[in-house]
């Protein structure tokens, strides 16, 4: 599976995944951002 490109900042990861309704896609992207800024994303997850 390739990378996917995530938008650049959190409002951006917010926006996108509230105007499609996709709470599984806004946690992969709030983790995948999370990463980016080297946070460690063992806990706490974000639960819908």
């Amino acid at each position: 599976m390739e990378p996917r490109e995530y938008p650049a900042t959190f409002e951006d990861v917010m926006t996108e995944a509230e105007f499609r309704g996709r709470e599984q896609e806004l946690t992969e992207a709030i983790d995948a951002w999370l990463q980016l800024l080297g946070a460690d994303i063992a806990e706490p997850r974000f639960d819908f």
